[in-house]
């Protein structure tokens, strides 16, 4: 019998001591078991169980959770678990003014600030590091992926306000002057933000600038912002149902690149990885300057599916001054779809996840050496 669960929890671990121990959630009435090597899915990281309970019990706010599993011989089963504050939580609003603190404040609506442990986009946040922002593969973009920053001081040389002219025909559409520096976040900007709230604050780990920031054609670097990454399981064993094809949606600052989507594939022993090709996608002629790229599979696998898939721009890579490799852009997969019955009355078949490439064969070394293996027991 699958399940999918989506509510508040409570939480216990096994073994303290044992570092991929599993445990067990209560959530919505069901008590669900959390196999050993489970991986806790953040909005831009992976924390292993029993640190997302350690975590729980420092004061990190009350959680909602996504959990998919079987029942199991009377015992439901998780096979995966995605967690946040608050479930599909967005906001938007107006910049009313910045401070070199790195706080925000909406016009009208709260302060926000990035969660931002390595200071690479302000003045830096540390309190809640399980909902960090991603300062590897940007979080705080424009709307084509262009990082954004918040200025520590008035002349910060890793957030110039050159990168925010003035003297351009239209100063929210514009071609950078420096690919290799952010852009300020600027009063009057519309943002959209998502975040966890802390005090009377809000601490975001994803902020997309209402703003046209691009590069110039051909030229390295570009960059890439990824707004779906959706993975179709497919279970030709089960008749009756239908499956969703796989799509990755995004936006990039060179509208004359073609992306390419490469599922990364992890050696479970070394951690070692390798890319491998799964398709390509052609942005759309730039209509409103959207620079809007879509790729969708046929109703066939992509091979095994993977937990990270790496978007590339065809011009090339270069890292930038902040240690950003652009023109890529390494995205986990946001929505996982399930086969589902085309015919009321049937049963609904168990979740397939044997062709998920770390649940089945291991999710590797983390960086102090601890080997996460195949989930235990299986769901």
């Amino acid at each position: 019998v699958p399940t999918n669960q989506n509510f508040s929890i409570s939480v216990s671990v096994n073994n303290e001591s044992q570092f991929n121990s599993g445990g067990f959630v209560q959530v919505n009435g069901f008590n669900i078991l959390i196999p050993d090597n489970m991986l806790v899915e953040f909005p831009a990281a992976q924390v292993p169980f029993k640190d997302f309970v350690a975590g729980n019990r420092a004061g990190t706010p009350a959680n909602e959770v996504i959990i998919s599993g079987n029942d199991v011989n009377g015992i439901i089963v998780a096979g995966q678990m995605h967690i946040a504050q608050t479930l599909g939580q967005v906001s938007q609003g107006t910049v009313e003014s910045v401070a070199f603190d790195g706080s925000i404040k909406i016009v009208n609506g709260p302060t926000i600030r990035i969660n931002d442990p390595n200071a690479v986009f302000s003045a830096g946040y540390t309190a809640i590091p399980l909902f960090t922002a991603d300062d590897q593969n940007p979080s705080v973009t424009s709307f084509g992926g262009f990082p954004m920053c918040v200025p520590r001081s008035v002349v910060d040389p890793q957030c110039p306000q050159s990168n925010r002219p003035t003297n351009v025909a239209n100063p929210n559409n514009y071609f950078i002057p420096d690919p290799f520096h952010m852009a300020p976040i600027k009063p009057g900007d519309f943002l959209v933000y998502s975040g966890i709230k802390v005090g009377t604050e809000i601490i975001c780990y994803s902020i997309v600038v209402n703003i046209g920031i691009f590069t110039q054609p051909g030229a390295i670097p570009a960059f890439i912002r990824v707004e779906e990454a959706l993975i179709g399981i497919l279970d030709p064993t089960n008749i009756g149902t239908e499956n969703a094809r796989s799509r990755f949606i995004g936006y990039t600052t060179d509208p004359s690149q073609t992306i390419q989507i490469w599922a990364i594939d992890v050696d479970p022993c070394t951690g070692t990885t390798s890319d491998r090709l799964v398709g390509f996608a052609f942005t759309e002629p730039a209509v409103g300057l959207r620079a809007r790229w879509k790729f969708e599979s046929s109703a066939q696998p992509l091979g095994e599916w993977t937990r990270n898939y790496r978007l590339k721009v065809s011009s090339g890579q270069a890292n930038t001054t902040d240690g950003i490799l652009a023109g890529q852009f390494v995205q986990p997969v946001l929505t996982w779809v399930f086969p589902e019955v085309t015919t009321p009355g049937l049963a609904f078949p168990l979740l397939e996840f044997s062709n998920i490439q770390p649940l089945a064969n291991g999710f590797g070394p983390d960086p102090n050496g601890f080997v996460f293996h195949q989930l235990n027991p299986w769901p």
